[in-house]
Formats: C-alpha cells, structure tokens, sequence
C-alpha cells in the first residue's frame, strides 16, 4: 500500500502531467504564430535591406526545421503529459480510499471511545485468555479436577506465554503488513453502555476489521468459540452500527499436538455459531501463525480458511 509521501508524489506527478500536456499545446500555439508573423510577400521581401533580409530568411530555415519536428514533439509532450497524469491519478485514487475510510474511522472515534488497555488490564486479560484455554480439560480427560491441579497448572501457565507470544505476533505481523498508523491493538472499545475489549482494530484498504486471537487446547468447546464470535460482534456493532464498512475476524489457534481433524472441528463449529454476521474465521496451528507471513495473514483475514500452510524456509 502507498504511504502517505507516495500519496504526495502521485499527486505532484498528476499535476506534472497535466502541466506538460497543457505546456506542449501551448508551446506548439507559440510556434504557430511565430510562424505566421515571419510570411512576408515577395514584395515585402525587397523592399528589406540585405541584412534585415538575411535574418528573416535565416529564421525560416529554423522556423521549417521545427515544423518538420513540431508533430512528432506534441504528439510524445501531449501523450506523455497525459500518461503521467494518468499514472498519478490511478496512485492517487487507490490512496484517496484508504484515506476516506481513515476519515471514516476517524468520525466513528468521535462517538466511541478507543482506549490502550492499561499494563494492569493486558496482564488480567491475558490471565483470563489462558484459563479459559484450559477449563475444560478436565472434562476433555475424563479426570477429576483434584487429579488435574498440577498438570492445570502447567497447562496455564503454557497457555499464558503462548497467548502472550501469540497477541505480539498478530500486532506485529498486522503492522508489518499494513503500517503502525492502520493497526491498533489491545484496545478496549466504548459504546454507550458497552465496553468490548479486542486484541487488535486494522484498516485494509476501505475495510475495518476487528480481529479477536484465541488460543484453545480442545476443539470440543463449543461455548468458547460462540463467545468469541459474541465478542467480535459487539465489537463491530459499537464502531460500525450500519455494518457498511467494519467487519470482523476470529483466529483460532491450537496447539500442534492436536490433529487436522480438530481443526476441521472447529472451523465447523465456528461457521455453525457466527450466523448471519458471516465474520471470517481462521484456523491455524501455533507454529503456523509464527510462521505465516504478514501478507499471507491478512489475505486470510479478508476469506475464511482452515488455516496456512508454514512459508518454506
């Protein structure tokens, strides 16, 4: 995507353009009077003096060789004038978008608030994203809690450094992708009476998209998975009521102990609970979206998908 110097240059090269078309037809109107003021009669002619006469023939023979060449030299300014203003137009126009939906964004910001979680508030939320990774084991295992203290436990405390690695990647990655001034992550956002906590708000192109990252250990949580649909809803009624230009993305990640058919588990049971707000959904291995790319990542976020492939070393 064009920054916003690439958007100052495609509009000087538009006026550029347009200036050098404009300045060839003028230039060839000057050439055409000059050569009407410089046809003199024979008459005319004689009654110079042998020196005016000299000059005058002097410059027709100038003025015939720039008429042999002032076709070919308004056809390369005119054209050449009119394709540069057509390249910084086309520039222009791609990047005038991204600016209206920025403008856009920005008109929303004036009735919802957007506020950077606090370091008090990443740590609770964190904390709550890695039990809730985990509450089920226990039923998954078929094993009373008491049995499970310790190996709950190191199961969240797992899933908190990876969650914590997982929420850095995505901010990264959609930043890296799309530039700091497009992405905003862990942000809690205000509504009236709502307040929705996100890991991440990004513009792609004209399109707002609230991505929300799960981390879960089992694809039989059905609950987990509505909720985070839930979330993301919320999320995309509170910025955008009229659904004109927000959207909303859930990445689920699981661990890479856990099969294809989990994924395929959950990518079902997402598309059965989300319902008509047809919000994307993503599923990846953990090592897979550490080694998807940033491009890669947000062309998923624009389609569904099962998941991405890891990029070849």
């Amino acid at each position: 995507m064009f920054s916003t110097d690439q958007s100052h240059l495609r509009r000087y090269l538009t006026t550029l353009g347009v200036a050098i078309a404009a300045g060839t037809l003028s230039l060839a109107g000057l050439f055409l009077k000059l050569e009407q003021d410089l046809l003199v009669t024979t008459t005319t002619l004689g009654q110079l003096t042998p020196t005016a006469r000299s000059a005058l023939l002097e410059r027709q023979r100038y003025l015939a060789i720039g008429t042999a060449i002032l076709p070919y030299f308004v056809l390369v300014g005119f054209v050449g004038g009119l394709s540069l203003a057509a390249y910084g137009l086309n520039g222009w126009r791609q990047r005038q978008k991204v600016t209206d939906a920025l403008e856009d964004l920005a008109l929303q910001k004036g009735r919802v608030e957007f506020r950077q979680m606090t370091a008090q508030e990443q740590a609770e939320k964190l904390n709550r994203e890695a039990v809730e990774s985990v509450a089920d084991i226990s039923q998954a295992k078929g094993k009373q809690p008491k049995d499970l203290d310790a190996e709950l436990r190191r199961a969240v405390s797992t899933a908190r450094e990876r969650v914590r690695i997982l929420e850095t990647s995505l901010s990264d990655k959609l930043r890296a992708a799309l530039g700091r001034d497009r992405v905003q992550s862990n942000i809690t956002i205000t509504e009236g009476g709502r307040r929705v906590p996100v890991d991440a708000l990004a513009t792609v192109g004209t399109q707002n998209i609230v991505i929300e990252l799960k981390y879960i250990t089992t694809s039989v949580n059905p609950a987990r998975v509505r909720d985070a649909f839930m979330q993301v809803d919320d999320a995309v009624a509170a910025i955008d009521p009229g659904r004109s230009n927000t959207s909303g993305a859930v990445i689920f990640v699981i661990p890479d102990d856990m099969g294809d058919i989990d994924k395929r588990r959950i990518f079902a049971s997402a598309s059965r609970v989300r319902g008509t707000s047809r919000h994307h959904a993503i599923v990846m291995k953990y090592e897979e979206f550490l080694s998807v790319s940033p491009d890669d990542l947000v062309s998923k976020l624009l389609e569904d998908g099962e998941g991405v492939s890891p990029q070849p070393s």
